[in-house]
């Protein structure tokens, strides 16, 4: 039995998807900009966050 995976956004994670994301972060991440983040920011909902 396959197990479908799926985001809380709602997107499906098909093997294909998990093996581009899984190239991209052994790349380091070629063609995206990452910053550093104080504490922890998965702990946060920036929804609640003031602008």
């Amino acid at each position: 039995m396959t197990k479908n995976l799926v985001t809380e956004d709602g997107i499906e994670l098909t093997p294909e998807l998990i093996a581009k994301m899984a190239d991209e972060a052994e790349n380091g991440f070629p063609n995206s900009i990452l910053e550093r983040a104080e504490g922890r920011p998965w702990e946060h909902d920036p929804k609640s966050q003031k602008s």
